[in-house]
């Protein structure tokens, strides 16, 4: 398969919206402007992030297209216990993608699941402790609301963007017309009561986030980076944020950087490059702090990147036939569940806010995985599933 082709069949969810005019804004308050919206207060009054106890469960098995940091957590029995997975994504259109995921180590058989079925099914297994009930996958094109808790953590993983003309894109900055569970979304992530992980897109490496594609834009990407330039302070002496929005775009390395089954085609384990078709992070400073990738392996050969997709699927003997950031945002979505439990409260079993979620998990992303580093393509780095659990200060 060529790099076009696959591009053509990117799965990106297409909305029919009838543009309407409107004064009314539902406009981000800064924290600046009200220090005491609930969104600003960071985290419990002490600061207290020592980890409760471990879950009586038992540890689950790494799985071959995890990146091995996940198992060493499930070993530990961190496994995302008292946090909630919301996923909004297609799961009534009826179409499907052919893919396999392991099963204890060993690759599974193929099957053929709706885009939100499996992107559920990535994040339920990277975080098999985690909340997620059946009325947590909503589709995107219904009118649900996703609901929140506010005694567990929330995460909500939103594999797609929704495309407009560029020109109309400003009609958007009224939540209403993106639709219920968007709207519900947008107002959670900007009252830090989820956090929301969103897949970057499949537009190619020369692409990044907030570009105009073909005269169309992702109009609900564009939100969220109008809640991060709003909402993320940053101390004017140290230079360190002491607030981030609670929003991480999900980009795809072509690999799990570990030294695992698939790595050793150039000789090379230690580092991995961005995947031809992952959208990247681009010149806008706020979007590359909120920007992190993880390893997608879809099953690769030395020659070709894209060796199990679509038709071959199962053509070589690695990877899951799954390619795209859509299923890199759940891998993150799992990845934040997980450090929710360690970072619970042990005697309130208070769970930390979404902002300080994302920030450790921005905050202890590595670039010495990453091939040819640059802020301008992979944003803050790989996501670092070990190091964000280590403790405050110690990654």
């Amino acid at each position: 398969m060529t790099f076009s082709e696959f591009l053509k069949s990117g799965f990106m969810a297409a909305a029919a919206f009838t543009i309407l005019t409107s004064d009314a804004e539902a406009k981000p308050v800064s924290c600046a402007d009200d220090p005491t919206q609930k969104k600003c207060k960071g985290g419990d009054d002490d600061g207290d992030t020592t980890p409760p106890p471990p879950p009586p469960t038992g540890t689950t098995a790494d799985l071959n297209w995890m990146h091995s940091d996940v198992g060493l957590a499930h070993d530990e029995n961190w496994t995302g216990v008292g946090s909630r997975i919301t996923v909004v994504d297609d799961f009534l259109s009826g179409s499907t993608i052919k893919g396999r995921l392991e099963v204890g180590g060993s690759l599974g058989e193929l099957s053929d699941r709706t885009h939100g079925e499996w992107t559920s099914l990535i994040a339920s297994l990277v975080a098999p402790g985690a909340d997620f009930e059946d009325n947590m996958k909503i589709d995107f094109n219904s009118s649900a609301v996703p609901t929140w808790d506010p005694n567990k953590f929330d995460v909500v993983n939103l594999s797609y963007g929704i495309t407009a003309r560029a020109s109309f894109a400003g009609v958007f900055n009224d939540w209403s017309y993106l639709g219920a569970p968007h709207e519900a979304v947008l107002q959670a992530v900007d009252g830090n009561l989820a956090l929301a992980v969103q897949s970057a897109g499949n537009d190619g490496n020369d692409v990044a986030i907030g570009d105009t594609v073909k005269g169309k834009i992702d109009v609900f990407g564009q939100q969220f980076v109008r809640i991060i330039e709003v909402d993320d302070v940053i101390d004017e002496t140290t230079g360190l944020y002491t607030y981030m929005a609670p929003v991480i775009f999900a980009g795809a390395l072509e690999w799990n950087p570990d030294g695992a089954e698939g790595d050793d085609i150039d000789g090379e384990f230690n580092t991995e490059a961005i995947a031809s078709y992952s959208t990247i992070a681009g010149t806008n400073v706020d979007v590359q702090n909120h920007y992190l990738l993880v390893g997608v392996e879809g099953g690769r050969t030395a020659t070709d990147a894209l060796a199990n997709y679509g038709s071959d699927c199962g053509s070589v003997n690695n990877g899951t036939c799954l390619y795209g950031t859509s299923f890199a945002a759940p891998i993150i979505t799992g990845y934040a569940a997980i450090v929710a439990h360690k970072f619970t409260d042990v005697e309130s079993l208070t769970p930390p806010a979404p902002s300080l979620v994302a920030q450790q998990l921005l905050d202890s992303a590595r670039i010495t995985t990453i091939t040819d580093y640059s802020p301008a393509i992979h944003g803050r780095g790989e996501a670092c599933l070990s190091c964000a659990l280590a403790p405050i200060g110690a990654q």
